[in-house]
Protein backbone atom coordinates (compact mmCIF):
# COMPACT_ATOMS: atom_id res chain seq x y z
CA UNK A 1 0.00 0.00 0.00
CA UNK A 2 1.44 3.60 -1.25
CA UNK A 3 2.27 5.20 2.25
CA UNK A 4 1.81 8.82 0.09
CA UNK A 5 -2.18 10.58 -0.09
CA UNK A 6 -2.89 12.50 -2.81
CA UNK A 7 -4.08 16.03 -1.31
CA UNK A 8 -6.81 17.92 -3.82
CA UNK A 9 -5.98 21.56 -3.76
CA UNK A 10 -9.36 21.54 -5.99
CA UNK A 11 -11.01 18.62 -8.40
CA UNK A 12 -8.75 18.93 -11.01
CA UNK A 13 -5.50 20.27 -9.20
CA UNK A 14 -3.32 18.23 -6.83
CA UNK A 15 -0.10 18.47 -5.07
CA UNK A 16 1.92 16.13 -7.40
CA UNK A 17 0.26 18.08 -10.82
CA UNK A 18 0.54 21.65 -9.11
CA UNK A 19 4.40 21.18 -8.13
CA UNK A 20 4.93 20.63 -12.03
CA UNK A 21 4.18 24.02 -12.97
CA UNK A 22 4.68 25.82 -8.93
CA UNK A 23 8.47 27.29 -9.93
CA UNK A 24 6.79 29.43 -12.71
CA UNK A 25 2.95 30.26 -11.82
CA UNK A 26 4.45 31.41 -8.02
CA UNK A 27 6.56 33.95 -9.02
CA UNK A 28 4.01 35.17 -11.14
CA UNK A 29 1.34 34.78 -8.26
CA UNK A 30 3.59 36.84 -6.16
CA UNK A 31 4.00 39.58 -8.33
CA UNK A 32 0.16 40.15 -8.61
CA UNK A 33 -0.29 40.12 -4.62
CA UNK A 34 2.85 42.56 -4.55
CA UNK A 35 0.65 45.16 -6.62
CA UNK A 36 -1.87 45.05 -3.77
CA UNK A 37 0.58 45.38 -1.30
CA UNK A 38 2.83 48.77 -3.07
CA UNK A 39 2.38 52.06 -1.30
CA UNK A 40 -0.43 53.90 -3.46
CA UNK A 41 -0.69 57.57 -5.12
CA UNK A 42 -1.82 61.05 -4.25
CA UNK A 43 -5.52 61.24 -4.21
CA UNK A 44 -7.24 64.61 -3.89
CA UNK A 45 -11.12 65.09 -4.51
CA UNK A 46 -13.67 67.20 -3.60
CA UNK A 47 -17.21 67.57 -2.94
CA UNK A 48 -19.58 70.97 -3.26
CA UNK A 49 -22.76 71.38 -0.77
CA UNK A 50 -24.80 73.89 0.36
CA UNK A 51 -23.65 75.23 3.66
CA UNK A 52 -25.35 74.52 6.90
CA UNK A 53 -26.44 77.93 8.85
CA UNK A 54 -28.01 79.84 5.78
CA UNK A 55 -24.70 81.43 4.70
CA UNK A 56 -24.40 83.28 1.62
CA UNK A 57 -20.73 83.66 1.12
CA UNK A 58 -18.72 80.42 0.18
CA UNK A 59 -15.83 78.10 2.11
CA UNK A 60 -13.21 75.93 1.70
CA UNK A 61 -12.52 72.88 3.98
CA UNK A 62 -9.12 70.27 3.95
CA UNK A 63 -8.83 67.34 5.43
CA UNK A 64 -5.96 65.32 4.77
CA UNK A 65 -5.59 61.65 5.65
CA UNK A 66 -3.14 59.15 5.50
CA UNK A 67 -4.80 56.43 3.63
CA UNK A 68 -8.28 55.49 2.79
CA UNK A 69 -9.08 53.74 5.71
CA UNK A 70 -8.04 56.93 8.22
CA UNK A 71 -10.58 59.16 5.65
CA UNK A 72 -13.18 56.56 5.77
CA UNK A 73 -13.12 56.78 9.51
CA UNK A 74 -12.26 60.19 9.79
CA UNK A 75 -8.45 60.25 11.82
CA UNK A 76 -6.47 63.03 10.17
CA UNK A 77 -2.72 62.39 9.43
CA UNK A 78 -0.08 64.23 11.23
CA UNK A 79 0.22 68.22 10.31
CA UNK A 80 3.13 67.94 7.84
CA UNK A 81 1.54 68.42 4.23
CA UNK A 82 1.19 71.60 2.28
CA UNK A 83 -1.39 72.27 0.92
CA UNK A 84 -2.66 75.34 -1.25
CA UNK A 85 -5.62 77.57 -2.23
CA UNK A 86 -6.24 79.39 -5.05
CA UNK A 87 -8.60 81.54 -6.67
CA UNK A 88 -9.13 82.09 -10.18
CA UNK A 89 -9.61 85.10 -11.69
CA UNK A 90 -8.99 87.15 -14.95
CA UNK A 91 -5.19 87.33 -16.12
CA UNK A 92 -4.26 84.92 -13.55
CA UNK A 93 -5.26 83.32 -10.10
CA UNK A 94 -4.80 85.11 -6.63
CA UNK A 95 -3.17 83.46 -3.60
CA UNK A 96 -5.97 82.50 -0.49
CA UNK A 97 -3.23 80.68 1.56
CA UNK A 98 -1.23 77.54 2.38
CA UNK A 99 -0.98 75.48 5.81
CA UNK A 100 0.22 72.36 7.30
CA UNK A 101 -2.47 71.54 9.14
CA UNK A 102 -4.28 67.99 8.89
CA UNK A 103 -7.55 69.68 8.91
CA UNK A 104 -8.16 73.42 8.00
CA UNK A 105 -10.54 76.30 5.85
CA UNK A 106 -11.31 79.68 4.59
CA UNK A 107 -13.76 80.96 5.15
CA UNK A 108 -16.13 84.47 3.56
CA UNK A 109 -15.62 83.09 -0.30
CA UNK A 110 -17.22 84.90 -3.10
CA UNK A 111 -18.34 82.38 -5.76
CA UNK A 112 -16.61 81.66 -8.24
CA UNK A 113 -13.53 79.16 -9.81
CA UNK A 114 -11.18 78.15 -7.18
CA UNK A 115 -7.79 75.20 -7.16
CA UNK A 116 -6.51 73.67 -4.65
CA UNK A 117 -3.21 72.03 -4.95
CA UNK A 118 -0.85 69.34 -2.17
CA UNK A 119 2.53 71.48 -2.87
CA UNK A 120 5.09 69.69 -0.20
CA UNK A 121 5.06 66.56 2.27
CA UNK A 122 7.76 67.12 5.70
CA UNK A 123 8.59 63.76 6.47
CA UNK A 124 9.70 63.46 10.74
CA UNK A 125 12.57 65.79 10.81
CA UNK A 126 11.13 67.83 8.57
CA UNK A 127 12.70 67.42 5.01
CA UNK A 128 10.88 68.57 2.39
CA UNK A 129 9.86 66.33 -0.76
CA UNK A 130 7.07 66.57 -3.48
CA UNK A 131 4.02 64.58 -2.87
CA UNK A 132 3.50 61.53 -4.55
CA UNK A 133 2.44 61.04 -8.19
CA UNK A 134 -1.26 61.26 -8.82
CA UNK A 135 -3.94 64.12 -7.91
CA UNK A 136 -1.92 66.66 -6.55
CA UNK A 137 -4.85 69.67 -7.40
CA UNK A 138 -8.13 69.59 -7.84
CA UNK A 139 -10.39 72.85 -9.53
CA UNK A 140 -13.81 73.24 -8.50
CA UNK A 141 -16.85 76.03 -8.75
CA UNK A 142 -18.25 78.02 -5.29
CA UNK A 143 -21.65 79.51 -5.61
CA UNK A 144 -23.08 81.43 -3.18
CA UNK A 145 -23.81 79.41 0.02
CA UNK A 146 -21.68 76.85 -0.74
CA UNK A 147 -18.64 74.47 0.79
CA UNK A 148 -16.20 72.72 -0.87
CA UNK A 149 -15.04 69.84 1.41
CA UNK A 150 -11.67 68.23 0.17
CA UNK A 151 -9.97 65.05 0.77
CA UNK A 152 -6.60 64.10 0.58
CA UNK A 153 -5.65 60.74 0.71
CA UNK A 154 -1.89 60.25 0.51
CA UNK A 155 -1.64 56.95 0.19
CA UNK A 156 -5.11 55.52 -1.88
CA UNK A 157 -4.25 52.18 -4.37
CA UNK A 158 -6.21 52.88 -7.78
CA UNK A 159 -9.20 50.93 -8.84
CA UNK A 160 -7.29 50.13 -11.92
CA UNK A 161 -4.22 48.41 -10.05
CA UNK A 162 -6.63 46.71 -8.11
CA UNK A 163 -8.84 45.37 -11.02
CA UNK A 164 -4.92 44.41 -12.54
CA UNK A 165 -3.74 42.82 -9.50
CA UNK A 166 -6.78 40.85 -9.35
CA UNK A 167 -7.07 39.90 -13.04
CA UNK A 168 -3.76 38.75 -12.91
CA UNK A 169 -4.16 36.30 -10.18
CA UNK A 170 -7.66 34.79 -11.51
CA UNK A 171 -5.91 33.91 -15.04
CA UNK A 172 -2.94 32.83 -13.57
CA UNK A 173 -5.15 30.35 -11.28
CA UNK A 174 -7.06 29.28 -14.06
CA UNK A 175 -3.96 28.48 -16.48
CA UNK A 176 -2.52 26.38 -14.11
CA UNK A 177 -5.79 24.53 -13.66
CA UNK A 178 -5.86 23.99 -17.50
CA UNK A 179 -2.00 23.41 -18.01
CA UNK A 180 -2.00 20.49 -15.12
CA UNK A 181 -4.42 18.56 -16.67
CA UNK A 182 -1.98 18.16 -19.22
CA UNK A 183 1.01 15.85 -17.39
CA UNK A 184 2.14 14.74 -14.16
CA UNK A 185 5.19 13.96 -12.27
CA UNK A 186 6.43 11.89 -9.79
CA UNK A 187 6.93 13.04 -5.96
CA UNK A 188 8.63 11.64 -3.45
CA UNK A 189 6.62 9.44 -1.40
CA UNK A 190 5.67 12.00 2.01
CA UNK A 191 4.09 9.95 5.20
CA UNK A 192 0.32 11.08 5.65
CA UNK A 193 -0.08 9.27 9.04
CA UNK A 194 -3.80 9.30 9.40
CA UNK A 195 -4.60 11.38 6.19
CA UNK A 196 -4.11 14.35 7.64
CA UNK A 197 -3.13 16.29 4.62
CA UNK A 198 -7.06 14.68 2.78
CA UNK A 199 -8.55 16.43 6.36
CA UNK A 200 -7.50 20.04 5.23
CA UNK A 201 -10.12 22.21 4.41
CA UNK A 202 -9.95 23.00 0.29
CA UNK A 203 -9.28 26.55 -0.81
CA UNK A 204 -12.62 29.29 -0.88
CA UNK A 205 -13.11 29.73 -4.45
CA UNK A 206 -12.66 33.70 -5.66
CA UNK A 207 -16.09 34.25 -6.15
CA UNK A 208 -16.21 38.38 -6.05
CA UNK A 209 -13.83 41.41 -5.01
CA UNK A 210 -14.40 44.46 -2.95
CA UNK A 211 -13.68 47.66 -4.36
CA UNK A 212 -12.98 50.62 -1.42
CA UNK A 213 -14.96 53.80 -2.99
CA UNK A 214 -16.04 57.16 -1.69
CA UNK A 215 -19.23 56.66 0.50
CA UNK A 216 -21.66 59.89 0.22
CA UNK A 217 -21.84 62.57 3.03
CA UNK A 218 -19.70 65.20 4.61
CA UNK A 219 -17.06 64.88 6.86
CA UNK A 220 -17.18 65.38 10.26
CA UNK A 221 -14.50 67.42 11.12
CA UNK A 222 -15.22 68.61 14.53
CA UNK A 223 -13.73 71.20 16.43
CA UNK A 224 -9.47 72.12 16.22
CA UNK A 225 -9.87 74.23 12.87
CA UNK A 226 -7.27 76.55 11.79
CA UNK A 227 -9.36 79.43 9.65
CA UNK A 228 -7.93 82.10 7.42
CA UNK A 229 -9.74 84.67 5.48
CA UNK A 230 -8.05 86.45 2.71
CA UNK A 231 -8.70 89.98 2.96
CA UNK A 232 -6.68 90.42 6.36
CA UNK A 233 -3.87 92.89 5.68
CA UNK A 234 -1.21 91.48 7.19
CA UNK A 235 0.62 88.24 7.09
CA UNK A 236 0.41 85.91 9.97
CA UNK A 237 1.53 82.18 11.05
CA UNK A 238 -1.08 79.78 9.63
CA UNK A 239 0.49 76.40 10.70
CA UNK A 240 3.91 75.46 12.20
CA UNK A 241 5.63 72.38 12.20
CA UNK A 242 6.16 70.25 14.85
CA UNK A 243 2.98 71.28 15.98
CA UNK A 244 2.40 73.70 19.43
CA UNK A 245 3.19 71.23 22.20
CA UNK A 246 3.80 67.86 20.57
CA UNK A 247 6.20 65.17 21.15
CA UNK A 248 8.93 64.49 19.02
CA UNK A 249 11.36 61.80 18.41
CA UNK A 250 13.70 62.93 15.79
CA UNK A 251 16.99 64.24 16.79
CA UNK A 252 17.66 66.96 14.09
CA UNK A 253 14.74 68.60 13.36
CA UNK A 254 13.81 71.83 11.29
CA UNK A 255 11.24 73.80 12.49
CA UNK A 256 9.02 75.33 9.53
CA UNK A 257 5.92 77.96 9.64
CA UNK A 258 3.29 78.93 6.87
CA UNK A 259 1.61 82.36 6.28
CA UNK A 260 -1.81 83.92 5.21
CA UNK A 261 -0.17 85.01 2.11
CA UNK A 262 3.12 85.51 0.23
CA UNK A 263 5.92 86.76 2.03
CA UNK A 264 9.07 88.78 0.11
CA UNK A 265 11.79 86.61 0.22
CA UNK A 266 14.42 89.46 0.22
CA UNK A 267 13.25 90.65 4.09
CA UNK A 268 14.15 86.73 5.27
CA UNK A 269 17.26 87.44 7.08
CA UNK A 270 19.65 84.35 8.56
CA UNK A 271 18.29 85.25 12.11
CA UNK A 272 14.96 85.96 11.14
CA UNK A 273 14.43 82.82 13.20
CA UNK A 274 15.88 81.68 16.39
CA UNK A 275 16.06 78.17 18.03
CA UNK A 276 16.15 78.00 21.52
CA UNK A 277 16.62 74.41 23.81
CA UNK A 278 16.30 74.11 27.38
CA UNK A 279 19.37 72.09 27.63
CA UNK A 280 21.41 73.26 24.24
CA UNK A 281 20.81 77.14 24.73
CA UNK A 282 20.45 78.92 21.49
CA UNK A 283 21.34 76.51 18.22
CA UNK A 284 23.16 77.31 16.07
CA UNK A 285 21.75 77.14 12.02
CA UNK A 286 20.26 78.67 9.69
CA UNK A 287 17.21 80.19 8.30
CA UNK A 288 16.10 79.16 4.66
CA UNK A 289 12.75 80.21 2.65
CA UNK A 290 11.80 77.64 0.17
CA UNK A 291 8.19 76.94 -1.16
CA UNK A 292 6.55 79.07 0.39
CA UNK A 293 7.77 77.68 3.81
CA UNK A 294 10.05 79.58 6.26
CA UNK A 295 12.45 77.14 7.90
CA UNK A 296 15.12 76.91 10.90
CA UNK A 297 17.75 74.36 9.73
CA UNK A 298 19.59 73.19 13.25
CA UNK A 299 23.40 73.00 12.39
CA UNK A 300 23.37 69.79 14.64
CA UNK A 301 21.58 67.40 17.04
CA UNK A 302 19.43 68.94 19.93
CA UNK A 303 19.63 66.67 23.35
CA UNK A 304 16.86 64.27 24.48
CA UNK A 305 14.27 65.32 26.29
CA UNK A 306 14.94 68.93 25.74
CA UNK A 307 12.05 71.46 25.16
CA UNK A 308 12.81 73.54 22.07
CA UNK A 309 11.64 77.52 21.58
CA UNK A 310 11.26 78.65 18.20
CA UNK A 311 10.80 82.54 17.38
CA UNK A 312 9.90 83.96 14.00
CA UNK A 313 10.75 87.67 13.81
CA UNK A 314 7.60 89.46 13.03
CA UNK A 315 9.50 92.20 11.31
CA UNK A 316 10.91 90.37 9.17
CA UNK A 317 7.94 88.73 7.80
CA UNK A 318 5.98 91.33 5.17
CA UNK A 319 3.60 90.72 2.59
CA UNK A 320 3.76 92.02 -1.32
CA UNK A 321 2.31 95.63 -0.10
CA UNK A 322 4.70 95.93 2.35
CA UNK A 323 2.49 95.09 5.60
CA UNK A 324 5.05 93.51 8.25
CA UNK A 325 3.23 90.71 10.48
CA UNK A 326 4.72 92.76 13.15
CA UNK A 327 4.24 90.71 16.56
CA UNK A 328 6.39 87.93 17.15
CA UNK A 329 5.55 84.49 16.75
CA UNK A 330 6.66 81.67 19.27
CA UNK A 331 5.89 78.48 19.91
CA UNK A 332 7.66 75.00 21.15
CA UNK A 333 7.44 71.38 20.88
CA UNK A 334 10.21 68.75 22.93
CA UNK A 335 11.86 66.20 22.05
CA UNK A 336 12.09 62.42 23.11
CA UNK A 337 13.86 61.11 25.62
Amino acid sequence: MESMTRFTLHPLVSVRRFARLAPEVIPLLVGALFLLSISGCLSTNVSVRAAEGGERTASIRVGVFANADDAKANRFERDRTLVEIFRREKGGERFLGRSLASRWGIDALPPGDYRVKVAAVLDDEGNISDPRAGDRETSFRLGAGERAELRIILRKVPVGLIVIAAVTIVVLIVVAIVLVREGDIDLPNIPDPGGILNALPMFPPLDHIVFYGELPGGIDFGDGWTEGRRDLPPPRVTSAFPRQGSLVSASRIAATVTFSQPVRPSKIRNDSMKMLGSKSGIVRGRTVFEKGLLRFVPGGDLQAGETITVTVSGEDVENESGDEMGRDFSWTFRLAR
